[in-house]
């Protein structure tokens, strides 16, 4: 797959990046929806997508910046290097380096046998290219020295470290990311999108963590907003093609004064809208959400509404849906579920200070374990 790139990232070589400290970065809260105890997966999420049985064995879409990752150059897409370490032998036996996986601290030794489940296109190229949308902090932004980090960037080196293959990321705006994955322009896309029952039948969906989306409001809240239900009549801004507009364009089927909505490329836009005081309020994933309202470089001035939550559920990697993809589903599936048992998921987490967005099991399509309140606007 050949997608267009505009942007540029690269690592040449492993070097240190030292996790966030607590004085460098406001932590998650444990806020409603971004934690709770929803069913156990389904084991029939998908007929032919098998899901894991394996918990989790070490516990449960913020302002992180990571260093040294990814540098943005000008034009050419570079590769970023995932694995750091010699070809992988029989099971997992590659000795990691001082820094773990491409510099993310963490530890996510190489495995012949999860290689082995890579399509012949991947295993031969040694590369898996990725669409992101780097406007979604915690999880994919750039940051004060122009570099790509976040938790979902993180969280791809990791899976291409198990799976013995570079990861070379490409930029996006949301609102043409899924149309892209669809088309087969990249291999696969990670930028908080939320698994629907609509999505899983146009592309394949890894779910990987748990979210909800929150109403933004400026600091302090001026209009007295509690609910989606106060929304209606005033300006509210969303990212087009996004879980958020979605709710906002049903909710205003039921509104007496419609909303007027407000579709922007991207999260940081929104965000903008109401500080400007263009837009009454937005409505974003909560981790992001909260990164605005903690973080000073951002203003500090939003607020993120956490009492009333809305399309509480799965977070995924989203593939092509063909036969080629399926086989690299499957890949980055059992990499996901052996980062899980050996701690290096949760290592992830802790390290962004997104805990409560954990799962204990890794699935695929399974969104319909959310789907009877998922676009609840009542």
């Amino acid at each position: 797959m050949s997608p267009t790139r505009s942007s540029s990232w690269q690592t040449g070589s492993c070097t240190n990046t030292e996790p966030p400290t607590s004085s460098s970065r406001p932590r998650a809260p444990n806020a409603p929806g971004t934690s709770w105890d929803a069913p156990p997966p389904t084991e029939t999420a998908s007929p032919h997508h098998p899901t894991t049985g394996n918990p989790m064995h070490h516990r449960e879409e913020p302002a992180m910046r990571t260093r040294n990752l990814l540098p943005v150059g000008a034009v050419v897409m570079a590769l970023v290097l995932a694995g750091c370490t010699s070809e992988p032998d029989a099971g997992d036996t590659s000795p990691p380096t001082a820094d773990g996986c491409a510099g993310t601290g963490i530890d996510a030794k190489a495995s012949a046998d999860l290689a082995a489940l890579l399509p012949t296109s991947v295993a031969e190229s040694g590369v898996v290219q990725v669409g992101t949308d780097p406007t979604l902090p915690p999880y994919e932004f750039t940051d004060e020295n122009d570099e790509l980090a976040g938790l979902d960037i993180e969280l791809g080196q990791l899976i291409g470290c198990k799976l013995g293959v570079e990861v070379e990321y490409s930029a996006i705006d949301f609102a043409g990311l899924l149309t892209a994955v669809q088309a087969g322009r990249y291999d696969f896309a990670i930028a908080g999108i939320s698994d629907t029952p609509e999505r899983s039948e146009v592309m394949d969906l890894v779910d990987y963590q748990t979210e909800g989306t929150a109403i933004i409001v400026p600091k302090g809240n001026p209009g007295g907003i509690k609910t989606i239900d106060d929304l209606c009549g005033l300006n509210v801004a969303a990212v087009q093609g996004s879980v958020p507009l979605e709710l906002l364009t049903r909710k205003n089927e039921k509104c007496a004064e419609p909303i007027t909505l407000l579709p922007l490329p991207s999260s940081s836009e929104g965000f903008l809208a109401v500080r400007s005081g263009r837009a009454d309020a937005s409505m974003e994933t909560l981790g992001s959400a909260i990164y605005y309202q903690q973080s000073e470089e951002h203003g500090g001035d939003l607020e993120a509404l956490t009492t009333e939550l809305y399309a509480q559920g799965y977070q995924a990697i989203a593939f092509p849906k063909d036969d080629e993809s399926a086989k690299l589903r499957d890949a980055v599936h059992a990499a996901l579920t052996a980062l899980v048992e050996e701690g290096a998921y949760a290592e992830l987490y802790e390290k962004w200070g997104l805990e409560a967005n954990k799962v204990e099991t890794i699935t695929v399509n399974d969104s319909l374990r959310f789907a009877d309140k998922y676009y609840n606007v009542d």
